[in-house]
């Protein structure tokens, strides 16, 4: 359990937490989180199941609990991810078969680049006295500005 989860109050708001991350997405999740978490009772009123559900999904400590649980379950997916690109890679037939060979190599041997660029021009004599001269002002005409 991460530091947000422990974070909750009780046990009822963790299991929220963990039931509004893995029920499906869509209209009545967060009732259906809120009841599957053990609040209400069968005959309780749906209306008021809402109100409270949205209360609960407001608070920021259950805010950041229902992150830190999706993006543990977002690692779980790591290992399927790497099997279907791979299953891509390996058909031939697929369209996308170089797209996951890049996507392979990209996150497996990462490009690097190096930029360099040399000023095209020079700054010199009367142009780089009227730049300082420049560069002394500024600072005395923010002061007036200022006042």
């Amino acid at each position: 359990m991460g530091p947000a989860m422990r974070s909750l109050s009780n046990d009822r708001q963790r299991a929220f937490a963990r039931a509004y991350v893995v029920h499906p997405p869509g209209h009545g999740a967060l009732i259906n989180s809120y009841i599957a978490a053990g609040y209400g009772h069968p005959d309780s009123n749906r209306q008021n199941l809402s109100k409270n559900a949205h209360a609960l999904s407001r608070d920021e400590r259950v805010i950041a609990a229902i992150r830190e649980e999706a993006t543990k379950l977002l690692r779980l997916g790591h290992p399927e991810a790497v099997n279907t690109l791979y299953e891509i890679m390996r058909d031939p037939a697929h369209k996308d078969r170089w797209k996951a060979a890049a996507a392979i190599l990209d996150r497996s041997d990462p490009q690097t680049t190096q930029h360099r660029s040399k000023p095209k021009w020079k700054i010199g004599g009367s142009r780089l006295r009227v730049c300082l001269a420049f560069n002394r002002s500024v600072p005395a005409l923010v002061g007036r500005l200022e006042s």
